[in-house]
């Protein structure tokens, strides 16, 4: 516990007005070597998935969230198979997309799509975008 204006108190998980300069987030590399994929929000913020070893399309569930009442998000790289395009489906929650489209899997061989899904009610409601890149 660290009192003042720069509060610290750890018991209840709060940090105030606080700067933070030169960070990173811990990345967690996972490979589906089937046609399902989980990822839990309390492991990491950050996923790369490679679907070179998928045997098929993906589905990725999206297990837990932050505590109801604060915001919370995930980013999530998924990159193609070098052989044969795969699809990725969404499951672990209701998924809000922009249009109301679901951004679908870069088709581009080894290409790759990142996902942002931002969270305030535990992960009960993801509103997500996707980006491709070659």
């Amino acid at each position: 516990t660290i009192t003042g204006g720069g509060q610290f108190d750890f018991g209840d998980h709060v940090l105030r007005e606080v700067t933070l300069r030169d960070y990173a987030i811990e990345d967690t590399s996972v490979t589906p070597t089937g046609t399902t994929q989980t990822i839990t929000y309390s492991t990491s913020n950050s996923y790369q998935i490679d679907l070179e070893s998928a045997t098929g399309n993906v589905t990725v569930t999206i297990s837990g969230g932050p505590p109801a009442g604060t915001y919370g998000q995930m980013v999530v790289k998924i990159t193609q198979d070098s052989t044969v395009a795969r699809t990725v489906s969404w499951a672990g929650g209701t998924f809000r997309w922009p249009g109301g489209t679901v951004h679908p899997m870069n088709t581009t061989l080894d290409g790759f799509t990142i996902y942002t899904f931002e969270t305030w009610d535990g992960g009960t409601t993801w509103y997500a975008t996707g980006a491709d890149y070659s």
